[in-house]
């Protein structure tokens, strides 16, 4: 009876901690405004964009934004549900593989922290930003689920029975790769690698046959929709107009280029892009110093037990190589900004997590102050960036009343502070011709009215 009690008391207070992470990310992507690309997704022209597959062919991720510019609440809600899910799954995950599901709150607190600490130039571009958010979070989420769906396969004899869960499986592993570019060539390296192995071992199981072989087929589905059109036969052949940096760059000439190079001047080639890539993960030189500190402790901390423990060698290095993986296609091509590195920073938190959940293991007496410190630096950083969005949403609401009660001569806008601007995309960027037209579209804003902007 007294178990029963207790396990009841550990749901009421599972459901409790975890509704409150809900209202408050509620909170937060509620006052997320629409910025950028946002203005034009939620224009027609938007969905004309998505229909014939124009700008690119991430269908998934830019349907969810066509939808997600035209409604709040909905924004609001999935928004939050996305952020929620996506740490839950890593927290499942870090738990599954520790097999300690005492610490489970306690690693959502760690994860949900790096989160919030993450730099500012990578948040405003995931996180902070609608369009961002559907193609790199999304894509973030889905990725973590198949590492959890790779695991539960190596370890577990049955997978799934329900015909309708199959079928959802199959189109979880068509929209899946229909996000971002990189992450579904990862997806799909990582799927035939599994597949692979599996299929090569002398012990098969019918049930997880059916299970590998729908997640295949999916994959394949996606990968083809997603590369095999007219769009990416010209980008290859025809180059693209790079939005980092203006300059024309073509992924064909450039394969081309670094094959007629010789080895030395390919090596010097691949540092200089490693290089540029790690200049945008480390950003705030302070925060990356502190990511490589903490690791580097608990590494050294959890080694003698990692030591005979083959298991865990494989569970990081297998993580490493998906985030190793995920670079390569930026090794090739310029990158487009910060956001582009959102999924290797998710990867190294996760593997900083599974080694935080082996060294409670060792140090058992110190689990209780570990998580009132973590617990406390989390709740600082919740307030924090709380109050950065209280901010921005009390500019919203002064924008929005400015628009209603415009007259349609003159319009004052009041701009964002430059405190809390770093969490926004592009948020000063209203003297690009292509964002003004989309924003007065957006908001309904004639032509013949004069807009000003100012700063309080």
């Amino acid at each position: 009876m007294k178990n029963l009690i207790k396990k009841v008391d550990d749901r009421i207070i599972k459901i409790v901690f975890y509704s409150l992470w809900l209202i408050y990310w509620i909170f937060i992507t509620w006052n997320i405004p629409y910025l950028a690309d946002d203005w034009n997704w939620g224009t027609r022209d938007g969905v004309n964009q998505l229909v014939k597959g124009s700008l690119n062919h991430r269908y998934f991720g830019n349907f969810l934004v066509v939808i997600l510019t035209r409604n709040v609440y909905v924004k609001s809600l999935f928004m939050a549900i996305v952020i929620c899910l996506l740490v839950y799954v890593m927290t499942r995950y870090i738990v599954m593989i520790s097999d300690n599901k005492a610490i489970e709150c306690f690693i959502y607190c760690f994860i949900m922290f790096f989160i919030l600490f993450m730099d500012k130039r990578i948040w405003a571009e995931t996180f902070g930003w609608v369009s961002g958010f559907c193609n790199y979070v999304v894509s973030a989420l889905f990725l973590m689920i198949y590492i959890c769906i790779y695991h539960y396969i190596r370890v577990s004899k049955v997978f799934v029975k329900n015909i309708i869960i199959r079928v959802i499986l199959l189109v979880f592993a068509i929209i899946s790769m229909l996000c971002l570019e990189n992450i579904a060539m990862v997806i799909a390296v990582c799927s035939a690698f599994i597949g692979f192995r599996f299929f090569s071992k002398k012990e098969r199981n019918n049930e997880l046959n059916i299970d590998v072989i729908i997640l295949l087929v999916g994959n394949t589905i996606g990968f083809i929709i997603m590369f095999f059109n007219k769009f990416f036969l010209d980008l290859f052949t025809l180059g693209y107009q790079s939005a980092f940096d203006g300059e024309e760059s073509h992924l064909g000439r450039e394969i081309i280029y670094s094959l007629d190079l010789s080895v030395k001047e390919n090596i010097h080639l691949f540092i200089d892009r490693l290089l540029f890539i790690l200049k945008i993960i480390g950003y705030t030189e302070y925060s990356m110093l502190f990511l490589l500190l903490c690791s580097a402790v608990i590494f050294i901390c959890v080694h003698k037990k990692l030591e005979n423990n083959k298991s865990s060698y494989k569970i990081i290095i297998g993580v490493m190589l998906i985030c190793s993986l995920s670079l390569l296609p930026f090794l090739v091509v310029l990158l487009t900004g910060a956001r582009v590195v959102l999924h290797q920073y998710l990867l190294f938190v996760l593997v900083l997590s599974f080694m935080v959940a082996k060294l409670l293991k060792v140090f058992t007496r110190y689990y209780t102050p570990i998580k009132l410190t973590v617990f406390s630096v989390s709740l600082l950083f919740v307030l924090l960036v709380g109050l950065d969005y209280y901010h921005i949403g009390i500019t919203n609401k002064k924008q929005m009343d400015a628009i209603e009660e415009c007259d349609g001569k003159e319009l004052y806008l009041p701009l964002y502070s430059e405190n809390v601007s770093s969490n926004l995309w592009r948020v000063y960027d209203f003297e690009d011709e292509y964002l003004k037209k989309y924003f007065r579209q957006f908001y309904n804003i004639s032509d013949d009215t004069v807009v000003y902007f100012y700063k309080e």
